[in-house]
């Protein structure tokens, strides 16, 4: 088991690492079209709406199926995440999770498949009435080619006093996210999974 040091030393080569990737430029010409909230569970993105509803039993806010980037379908497969299409014309319930990424046991055979190309959901968890508290991500496992994003932070946040927000997110995975090769590095974008992670931090 790796000593308290060494993982230290991890975790500071990490956050040295992500400091040197490029800020979030991808979204500062939606942020111009934010406006104030007229709900306590109302949040405007700039390029969508969603109203999130509370969770009696924890107490916790949540806002699922926030859609972070553009469908990564069609000339968009295989390429870097996009900044999501205006769609100002209503308010999204944020009620229910988005699709999961294709998992990589689906089969390309008949019948109903686990997951989605149409994948780039994240979801919100936070104490009611939070203010400047510090975000949780989590990134889910499953070796870059199984998982999703619905983990329930609630009780992470219950049994840590309220003190923080959870988000949880999802990346394409398997061949849509992690596919190699001299001809998609020539014509898209490998690792496709870990770009989708970084604009989902975005």
């Amino acid at each position: 088991m790796p000593s308290p040091a060494s993982f230290l030393t991890v975790a500071l080569a990490a956050t040295a690492a992500a400091s040197a990737l490029p800020r979030a430029a991808s979204f500062e010409s939606v942020k111009q079209k934010r406006q104030a909230s007229s709900g306590d569970l109302r949040v405007d993105l700039g390029y969508e709406i969603y109203e999130g509803h509370l969770n009696q039993t924890t107490g916790i806010n949540q806002w699922n199926g926030i859609r972070f980037a553009a469908p990564p379908v069609g000339s968009l497969r295989w390429q870097a995440p996009q900044t999501p299409a205006m769609n100002r014309s209503q308010v999204i319930d944020a009620t229910n999770f988005g699709n999961m990424c294709v998992q990589n046991g689906d089969a390309p055979s008949p019948g109903p498949s686990s997951g989605s190309e149409d994948c780039l959901f994240l979801n919100v968890q936070a104490p009611q009435n939070a203010s400047n508290l510090p975000v949780f991500v989590w990134i889910h496992g499953g070796g870059y080619g199984l998982g999703n994003g619905r983990q329930d932070l609630a009780p992470i946040i219950n049994e840590n006093g309220n003190n923080f927000i959870g988000v949880s997110i999802q990346y394409r995975l398997g061949a849509f996210g992690f596919m190699s090769s001299d001809e998609l590095f020539r014509n898209g974008v490998v690792n496709a999974g870990l770009l989708d992670q970084h604009f989902a931090l975005q």
